[in-house]
């Protein structure tokens, strides 16, 4: 009888003896009749009045053993991972540890879902990230060698008809440069695109395996796709340098020296950066002491909803007198320095460098004022903006000669200029020394990401849903999550962008009294990750938080404070503020009072 119960269980599926409708689960041992779960009840009820013994389930069919064709697969051997027949365990496998089919198909299982998993959840998403990249980068090759090209036809231009055939000579050979640069990023493109196409197919080859009829099929499957190792090396991104075109002296009888030598362009690979975006708990934890003593002291607290990452946000600020978890006091009020005062930038807690209308920048001390300075070619109405590099450098925007530049010791360098269309107003330079500039035109703005060399990296211009992000960004900032926040002078507006160029906040002002609206200027971190801004109409210095939330006034005109454009803070939380009209830099020691 055994034997036959063995062979009822060798045999392929079949109904139930009692219904004749579903597939038969178990088998009697005592009349060996195959029965289904739902008959089983009644089954056992038949031999209720004798010492029946329990019902055993019908095992799983496996296929046929690929050595042995007329044997069927009975168990797997732990050690080869493999499915073996009766013979196989007799012939190789006689010593080795036999597992049921079962225990070693859930192990596979198992790592094919993870293998899927990880190519749906990791692979695929870098590649596309890649390809997106390389797309992206392939697009502004064009008009990145026409920039080097303007360049060039400025110039060729000053020099007439003297360096035309040399000129011509030279586009040629940009165009070339081009050519091969676009034919390169194809491959690449080509090469990524391949790659996923074959993970997308492999993927769908593993999912078919979850439905294959006989385990055994899967366990033979995963021994002979053994995981995705091969994809899980993620390629180099291909990163694009676009020729470089170095002027020569203006010399007639050495007019190839003076039109200059063209560089090629430059491709090079990186690995794929991930960018990890947190919120300062710090700041958080400050947002919360604040709205929590507002509704202790029955102050008018700011609405949590009144903030989202994705919209608006609108907030009526208290008045400095309801401000008690905060405060700062006077240090240091400097002699006029400008007619008109536009930015200050501090590189220690005791030395900034500013800038006015005029054609100096100057290097501020706290104990003995003016220490150093230097001219630029900003001749009319002096630099737009100023910052400081990681080096130590100066960077300065030049408004009507639409160009940044860099000094380094004595030396001045034309980092990059923009088009007849735009103009640079604020900038700022973030931790690998790229530099961020906000520029506009007649109707609309945008902020342009650059590495050190002027190479464009990426441009801010619209939010995911097709519409201009800024009407008239006046002064940037950025954050150690690579956040950028600017300051809007037409949309009065506080606008915070994650690294991708997502909108996270919007912070805009209700008004609801007689005071001005909210007109903001400069603004900088502070050590907590809060944004400090200056309200140039209302004569302000507000604080909020990294996800646009108010939190404070700092400063206001009980202070001293008269049409503020700009502010720096130190490692100190000194807040040096720049007046506009009165041309005055003047130094505040923020503070914490404990409740």
């Amino acid at each position: 009888m055994a034997n036959s119960c063995e062979r009822i269980m060798a045999q392929d599926p079949v109904f139930c003896e009692f219904c004749k409708a579903s597939n038969a689960e178990v088998v009697c041992q005592v009349c060996y009749d195959r029965v289904c779960n739902i008959c089983e009840k009644v089954h056992q009820n038949i031999h209720s009045n004798t010492d029946s013994k329990p019902l055993a389930k019908v095992a799983k069919v496996q296929g046929f053993c690929s050595k042995h064709p007329r044997h069927r697969y009975e168990v797997c051997c732990s050690e080869c991972r493999v499915p073996v027949c009766t013979n196989c365990i007799l012939d190789v496998h006689n010593k080795h540890k036999m597992v049921n089919i079962s225990v070693l198909y859930e192990e596979d299982k198992a790592a094919i879902l993870e293998d899927i998993s990880e190519m749906k959840s990791k692979i695929h998403p870098n590649l596309d990230i890649i390809a997106q990249h390389a797309r992206a980068e392939k697009e502004n090759i064009p008009s990145k060698c026409q920039m080097v090209a303007n360049y060039l036809k400025i110039r060729v231009e000053k020099a007439k008809l003297l360096i035309d055939e040399i000129y011509e000579e030279t586009i040629n050979e940009l165009g070339e440069m081009e050519v091969s640069d676009v034919k390169a990023m194809d491959e690449h493109i080509g090469h990524i695109d391949e790659i996923i196409l074959k993970l997308h197919n492999i993927t769908t080859l593993f999912e078919s395996q979850l439905k294959t009829r006989f385990e055994s099929d899967l366990i033979l499957f995963r021994r002979a796709n053994p995981g995705i190792s091969s994809y899980r090396t993620i390629p180099e991104s291909l990163m694009y340098s676009p020729p470089i075109f170095k002027g020569g002296k203006a010399d007639k009888t050495k007019l190839a020296k003076y039109l200059g030598e063209l560089k090629p362009s430059s491709m090079k690979y990186c690995k794929v950066k991930k960018v990890r975006l947190q919120t300062s708990k710090r700041s958080e934890a400050r947002a919360i002491l604040v709205s929590t003593l507002g509704n202790i002291l029955a102050f008018p607290p700011t609405s949590p909803s009144s903030a989202t990452p994705s919209g608006p946000v609108s907030s009526n600020p208290p008045s400095r007198s309801t401000s008690l978890t905060k405060s700062a006091k006077s240090v240091k009020n400097f002699k006029r320095s400008y007619s008109v005062m536009t930015s200050v930038n501090c590189v220690s807690p005791e030395k900034a460098w500013i800038s006015g209308q005029h054609s100096d920048i100057k290097l501020m001390d706290l104990e003995s004022g003016e220490c150093d300075s230097f001219s630029t070619s900003c001749l009319t109405d002096g630099p737009s903006d100023v910052a400081v590099t990681t080096d130590g450098d100066i960077l300065f925007t030049d408004f009507d000669e639409k160009s940044v530049s860099r000094v380094s010791g004595k030396t001045r360098v034309l980092i990059t200029t923009f088009s007849t269309d735009w103009n640079p107003k604020g900038l700022c330079s973030g931790m690998h020394d790229e530099v961020y500039v906000c520029q506009v035109e007649n109707k609309y703005g945008k902020v342009t990401k650059f590495n050190k060399e002027g190479i464009l990296l990426f441009e801010y211009v619209l939010d995911g849903n097709g519409s201009h992000i800024f009407l008239q960004p006046s002064y940037v900032c950025r954050n150690e999550g690579s956040n950028i926040f600017v300051s809007d002078t037409l949309k009065h507006a506080i606008i915070g962008l994650d690294p991708c160029g997502n909108v996270r906040f919007e912070y805009k002002r209700n008004i609801s009294d007689d005071r001005s609206p909210f007109d903001p200027r400069g603004l900088d971190i502070d050590v907590d990750g809060n944004i400090a801004v200056v309200d140039y109409g209302n004569h302000e210095v507000i604080l909020l938080n990294d996800i646009g939330e108010f939190l404070i006034c700092l400063l206001d005109r009980s202070d001293g404070l008269s049409r503020p454009c700009d502010i720096s803070i130190d490692a100190e939380k000194k807040l040096w503020v720049a007046e506009c009209r009165t041309g005055k830099l003047k130094v505040f020691q923020s503070f914490s009072t404990e409740i």
